[in-house]
């Protein structure tokens, strides 16, 4: 993970939201996680205490928190989160709380709560997609009643009630269970483990779960004195020695998809780790028990190999065994410290195969591809969807947090989009994992690598996409003599420096404004991701006469509802800044871009921002989807239930893949406007036209519209 905002410890907060002189034992590791936690956070927090050994922290009517503290019992932190959510998003509505005065809602229990009590009450927040943080601090026991086994006691560790006895002298034998992986099956928009020997790692991944609506889940390793029989100034040392051990993977989840943010370079021996807490002493005294201490050194092992795709190129040793020596297979579904052994799962391949298909239907896709390249760091997914029309065309998207589900929905994206456009050619998509800010020269051996992973893949021809430009490109037709957005130099025409998506975006509102009852000149305009297209939808709709209020980028929100000059804020942009860097205008969170008034708003970031947990924000009247697959289906339904115009992303935001088809059939530049603009306006009117003939959504008539296309095509095909 490459961190955006926490480079050096200088930039933490220096401000302290814990006072000192706090109830909770001296070297506590929650209380280390918690300050971080708190800093990354910043102000206007609420936290919803569950009954733990965090309770001590504020006791009525007494605090260290600089933030509002309630306290319940420990199985429905959640549930109280519930309503402190609903009542400030009431107050926001009612406008007796400003959008820059909103509060973040956080969780605080202990894994006892977490794991076993509290368990019901969060996965149900996690269905219901409650916009709140939770902050589970691991200290791997039932701590403040006495050390008790938890769900989330180790292997091998003694407790209060897992005694070392003659009968039982190996510690706990049940293992932890893996609340991690628990919490992942439901795909929350963010989850992670962290640490607090590692704060800008921690910091980092706080500032990346704000950039998300919905539940966002951390787990902190920490250290108890007192439970794990340690020197309280020990406690940093020991969560160190847990991650470099690979006991404690450091790592994320994204909607699902899962990156470890730390791998040690040197896997440390479990030992090191084990050998300095007393609830593991009597693995080493009166004599070693290797037995126990290879069992957890081996699923450690085994973690990592499952983890990293291969063994690891140095594996810690097992007890007794020299560096090298053969480790043992054995199949675990499990995190480091787990026990059981699940042989009857599915294995990794078993699950992937059986995701891959839950895709197909009667159009395709024709192929998934899963690309992996140990040597150039390459993971990446293809997704040829359908090539009745033509060769596939379609960009390549590079992120951290993509996924063979995000490639699949937007192949079918561009099947739609080619289609509806006319255009001779089908839909593919490809995702790469990876930050697409990386070092260059990095980046282009990874996409150099992709190419050549890709060059008899004939039916699907690359393009750029978020993450990904023309030189991008250039690498690739230079690898396998076949790309689309090439750099002009080489032939190219350059449709993200010409604007040819944001020029699209304009030919579909004006195609609707017989459709709205606004006029076009005048109209408060919203960009939602101003970047690539967002920026040229702005200064092809200003030179009509509009008027951007409001714009937001990874960094937030800049508002001024007098009006943003569009010319400097992209070259602003064009600098390197961010739209909260423009001086004239009220600077607020990204999420608060959804609540400004305005007559047009246009989505141009990444896909599922408005769902049914936000889009009752939306004050809007027309959005043209710059985006693909911006607003879920339940959210588009809301929205024409209540007479806002949506004009589908692969209708409006088509401007791309039409110069892309025009320059891959030897066009230039005037003639890909003006295929843009005939095309676009011609489909806009279309669809808008059937959409209000048969009482559907516009999207639906879209599809009707798209999808005959390619199946009367497929009568001639054998694709």
């Amino acid at each position: 993970m490459k961190r955006e905002v926490y480079k050096s410890l200088r930039t933490i907060s220096h401000e302290e939201p814990l006072g000192p002189g706090g109830p909770l034992c001296a070297g506590c590791g929650g209380q280390l996680s918690l300050r971080l936690f708190h800093k990354a956070l910043g102000e206007n927090v609420i936290f919803v205490n569950g009954a733990s050994c965090s309770t001590l922290l504020a006791t009525y009517p007494f605090t260290p928190l600089n933030s509002s503290w309630i306290y319940t019992a420990m199985a429905c932190a959640p549930a109280g989160a519930q309503g402190v959510r609903d009542a400030l998003d009431i107050l926001k509505r009612k406008n007796r709380l400003p959008p820059e005065k909103d509060r973040k809602v956080v969780v605080l229990t202990g894994d006892g709560a977490a794991q076993d009590i509290g368990l019901q009450s969060t996965m149900a927040a996690i269905h219901r997609g409650l916009d709140f943080y939770y902050l589970c601090y691991d200290n791997e026991s039932y701590g403040n009643t006495g050390f008790q086994t938890s769900a989330s006691t180790p292997y091998g560790a003694r407790t209060s009630t897992e005694p070392i006895t003659p009968r039982s002298p190996h510690g706990s034998v049940h293992g932890r269970r893996d609340l991690f992986e628990i919490w992942r099956v439901q795909k929350p928009p963010y989850l992670a483990t962290i640490s607090a020997a590692y704060p800008l790692d921690l910091s980092e991944k706080v500032y990346r779960a704000s950039q998300h609506y919905g539940p966002k889940l951390f787990i902190a390793h920490s250290p108890c004195p007192p439970g794990w029989e340690i020197d309280p100034e020990w406690s940093v040392d020991i969560a160190r020695a847990a991650v470099e051990t690979g006991i404690w993977p450091l790592k994320e989840a994204i909607h699902g998809e899962v990156a470890h943010t730390h791998i040690p370079r040197k896997f440390e021996p479990v030992e090191n780790y084990l050998n300095r807490q007393g609830r593991f002493r009597h693995l080493f005294e009166p004599q070693r028990d290797e037995e126990t201490i290879a069992h957890i050194q081996n699923t450690v092992n085994e973690y990592w190999k499952s983890a990293l795709g291969a063994p690891l190129l140095h594996p810690p040793p097992r007890a007794g065994e020299e560096r090298g020596g053969a480790l043992r297979s054995r199949r675990l579904f499990c995190s480091p410290l787990h026990a059981e052994e699940v042989s009857p799962r599915p294995n990794n391949e078993e699950r992937t195969m059986e995701n891959i298909f839950a895709f197909a239907d009667e159009l395709g896709p024709i192929k998934i591809i899963h690309l992996y390249d140990p040597k150039n760091r390459l993971k990446a997914v293809v997704v040829v969807d359908n090539i009745a029309r033509g060769p596939s065309v379609g960009g390549i998207r590079m992120a951290s947090d993509v996924s063979t589900e995000e490639a699949f929905r937007l192949a079918r994206a561009m099947t739609m989009k080619n289609s509806a456009a006319n255009l001779p050619h089908g839909g593919g998509k490809s995702v790469i994992f990876g930050d697409p800010k990386m070092d260059l020269a990095k980046k282009e051996q990874l996409i150099r690598a992709f190419a050549r992973a890709i060059r008899d893949l004939i039916e699907y021809i690359p393009g750029p996409d978020m993450g990904t430009d023309e030189r991008c490109m250039a690498w690739i037709h230079d690898e396998i003599g076949r790309a689309v957005g090439l750099p002009p130099e080489i032939g190219g025409i350059p449709l993200d420096e010409i604007g040819a998506t944001g020029s699209g975006l304009r030919a579909s509102v004006e195609a609707a404004m017989k459709y709205c009852t606004f006029d076009l000149k005048g109209a408060r305009v919203v960009v939602q991701g101003f970047g690539s297209v967002g920026k040229h939808a702005a200064r092809f709709l200003g030179e009509k006469g509009t008027v951007l209020v409001a714009a937001s980028d990874s960094r937030g929100t800049i508002f001024n509802p007098k009006g943003i000059d569009v010319g400097r804020l992209i070259a602003l942009k064009n600098s390197g800044k961010g739209v909260t860097d423009y001086a004239n205008g009220e600077r607020l969170d990204i999420d608060a871009v959804i609540d400004i008034d305005c007559e047009i708003w246009i989505p141009a970031a990444r896909p599922d921002v408005i769902h049914k947990n936000n889009v009752h924000r939306l004050k809007t009247k027309l959005v043209p989807q710059g985006a693909n697959i911006p607003f879920t289906a339940e959210a588009e339904r809301i929205l024409h239930e209540k007479g806002t115009l949506v004009i589908p992303d692969f209708i409006a935001n088509a401007g791309g893949v039409i110069c892309a088809s025009v320059e891959y059939h030897g066009g230039t530049q005037s003639q890909a406007f003006q295929t843009i603009e005939e095309k676009i306006r011609a489909n806009t009117d279309e669809v808008l036209a059937n959409a209000k003939k048969s009482g559907t959504l516009p999207r639906q008539a879209a599809i009707e519209m798209a999808e005959s296309r390619v199946r009367k095509a497929m009568q001639y095909s054998r694709a």
